[in-house]
């Protein structure tokens, strides 16, 4: 990702007086610190769950859910089996964890986030510029989010950030950049479009492409098409049809939201990373590759029907960040050129200057334990709802629910066959007397009495800063259930 005209290996942004890598390092070694100091109690969002569930059945050496005796409720029934629309290449990267102690699966998110670090310190370096521009990285709020959860797309943001890295150099590295691009997808299968668009880029920019060249490029990407290829045709039978495409509401790109997301997401990207929107100009982003990705991205999650955090007004800020973590990663090098080229030559002083990275690593510093310390109060809660339903529903028992109720019952809380319904569903479920009928609300809210009739009911209330549910069990209404906790 070179860009013409080089500045010295030392910039303003640096100082020269001070060790090589020093705000890196100290950035690095903070994010770590407050990590494990405040390390995610558990999980809290619906698609964490389907993720462990997937890990756990891998973890049994299978990617069907039901021969691992899963039900969540959410999986996909399909050729006499259920599986789920997420990816497996990311799960079996959390099922030694679940095996053993399952929260430490938060660890491989949190490496990810390291790496994409490492990799553009690397970056900056190349190009001349201070490793202390890797503050742009760290100062995102949405990355720093996310690496507090199970999901896949930082992982395969950061293994997009690798190939660019790779590829867009003076000694390019086409087998190894194909083969990162090969993961990210198979991390997340949003990043299809968004890696064709990168390798394209570069074979065009290549200019006459040599034999070798070529040929490293499609060896690099072989085995992620073979991967997907052989997992596609054991679960769907069509090795060109992926599970994620199949549920219905993946294929809805119709932009029913398509004026609030763009102006979202573009107001977005101008400060994650700062002058973000910087990176559309090739004068900064050295190649066509990263724009055209960037518009890819974007194209993709304003189309999209939904964006994380909806419902939440300005809290849900955050959390929407996720579906633009490809693009802002890859803005953070040409807002970096940006910054070092048309903002910090006006006029300022020395010791403005020094100060500049302390202060942006204070800031990182704080913000990160601020964020911290509100999710893990979220957390907390969650938490505690998995107890309560730990305690008071037996393993094995099944349990009807409704939408937002089956993400409490992921396997490394409990092993639970779970069946979702609504309204009437679930009242006629509660009528076959056999099961345990659970519900979830706001505290304001009151279930329809009739699904808990001739049933003995238990309740509790959960809360944190921003979240408050009242959760009530209403055992079998047989008698002789076994009714106690199990450990999962």
């Amino acid at each position: 990702m070179s860009v013409d005209g080089v500045v010295p290996p030392q910039d303003a942004a640096g100082g020269r007086g001070r060790p090589a890598r020093t705000i890196a390092g100290l950035a690095a070694l903070l994010f770590l610190a407050i990590y494990l100091l405040l390390f995610p109690a558990t999980y809290a969002i619906e698609d964490e769950c389907n993720i462990l569930s997937l890990a756990t059945a891998l973890s049994h050496g299978t990617v069907f859910l039901d021969r691992a005796g899963i039900q969540t409720g959410s999986d996909l029934p399909l050729r006499g089996h259920r599986i789920s629309k997420f990816s497996a290449f990311h799960a079996v990267l959390l099922a030694p964890a679940v095996a053993t102690a399952w929260r430490l699966a938060f660890l491989v998110t949190a490496g990810f986030v390291l790496l994409g670090a490492w990799v553009v310190v690397g970056m900056l370096e190349r190009e001349g510029l201070s490793s202390d521009w890797v503050l742009f990285y760290f100062l995102n709020p949405g990355l720093l989010y996310y690496s507090r959860t199970l999901l896949s797309m930082v992982p395969a943001a950061v293994m997009a950030l690798v190939a660019v890295s790779l590829l867009f150099r003076g000694r390019p590295r086409p087998f190894a950049g194909a083969l990162a691009l090969g993961t990210s997808v198979l991390l997340h299968i949003w990043l299809g479009p968004v890696a064709l668009v990168i390798a394209g880029c570069w074979w065009v920019e290549r200019g006459r492409m040599t034999r070798r060249a070529a040929a490293a490029l499609v060896a690099g990407a072989a085995p992620a098409v073979l991967l997907m290829g052989v997992y596609n045709a054991a679960t769907t039978a069509n090795p060109l049809v992926n599970s994620y495409w199949l549920i219905g509401h993946q294929q809805s790109f119709g932009g029913d939201h398509l004026v609030p997301f763009v102006v979202y997401y573009s107001v977005a990207l101008l400060f994650v990373p700062p002058g973000g929107w910087m990176a559309m100009r090739r004068r900064f982003a050295g190649s066509a590759a990263v724009p055209l990705a960037i518009v890819t991205v974007l194209t993709l999650a304003s189309f999209y029907y939904y964006r994380d955090g909806m419902s939440f007004g300005v809290a849900g800020w955050v959390p929407g960040l996720r579906f633009l973590l490809p693009a802002s990663l890859l803005a953070v090098v040409p807002a970096a050129h940006w910054w070092r080229r048309a903002v910090l030559p006006i006029r300022v002083g020395t010791r403005l200057r020094r100060l500049a990275p302390i202060g942006g690593t204070a800031v990182f510093a704080l913000g990160f334990l601020a964020l911290s310390v509100a999710h893990q109060d979220y957390l907390n809660a969650q938490r505690d709802a998995q107890q309560f339903l730990r305690r008071e529903v037996p393993a094995g028992a099944r349990i009807v629910g409704g939408p937002g109720t089956f993400k409490f019952f992921a396997p490394v809380v409990g092993r639970w066959s779970v069946e979702l319904a609504d309204d009437a569903g679930r009242a006629q479920a509660a009528g076959r007397r056999d099961g345990y009928v659970v519900w979830i609300g706001s505290p304001g809210e009151q279930a329809d009495p009739a699904w808990f009739k001739d049933r003995t009911l238990h309740e509790a209330t959960v809360s944190s800063w921003i979240w408050r549910r009242k959760i009530v069990i209403g055992r079998p209404a047989a008698p002789g259930t076994p009714v106690g906790m199990e450990e999962p």
